[in-house]
């Protein structure tokens, strides 16, 4: 049964005991929110990877996908092996995608792994799309919602938040739990 819960309420839950190391991958479309809540998970302390950040910061990363991914998942594994606690908040958008990404802290014996999908409307995303510095093509957006429509994440990849916006209401989400 979905909860209505403020954002720092999800934010609390995730972030949870000191002493208990926790992996959070972020799924969802672009304008979706996962950056901002990214970026409020490493006010608490987590440490954010993001293929986003990791591509504007080297613009040869363009030419070269496959050392972008390769250093990806080495800042994955380095900030895991130090103790951090870390958040993920790349698109994620598929079972093999996000497959690829949770075998590093499941091989790491990491027990608290948690999967946040963002299940924004795409009429939502749209419109925050447009607020962004520099704003994803409407068209990527389609594209990647239609991806997302056919591969919702399941409670066989793992423990699921759901989150989804109230409508009329800027500061609240449904929050529904799988695989708990």
């Amino acid at each position: 049964m979905p909860e209505i819960m403020t954002r720092d309420q999800v934010l609390e839950l995730l972030a949870g005991p000191a002493e208990t190391r926790r992996f959070v991958l972020c799924t969802g479309i672009q304008g979706s929110g996962k950056s901002t809540f990214a970026k409020a998970l490493a006010g608490r302390g987590f440490k954010r990877v993001s293929l986003d950040r990791m591509y504007k910061r080297n613009p040869l990363y363009q030419f070269d996908e496959g050392m972008m991914m390769s250093d990806y998942y080495a800042k994955l594994r380095k900030h895991l092996r130090e103790g951090f606690n870390v958040v993920d908040d790349n698109l994620n958008a598929t079972v093999d995608d996000r497959a690829l990404v949770l075998k590093i802290p499941k091989a790491m014996k990491l027990d608290n792994i948690v999967i946040v999908h963002f299940d924004v409307p795409l009429e939502r995303c749209l419109e925050w799309n447009k607020r962004r510095k520099i704003p994803a093509k409407e068209n990527s957006l389609k594209m990647a919602y239609r991806l997302f429509v056919r591969n919702q994440p399941t409670a066989a990849e793992g423990r699921i938040i759901r989150i989804r916006p109230v409508e009329g209401d800027g500061s609240s989400w449904e929050v529904s739990r799988d695989g708990t």
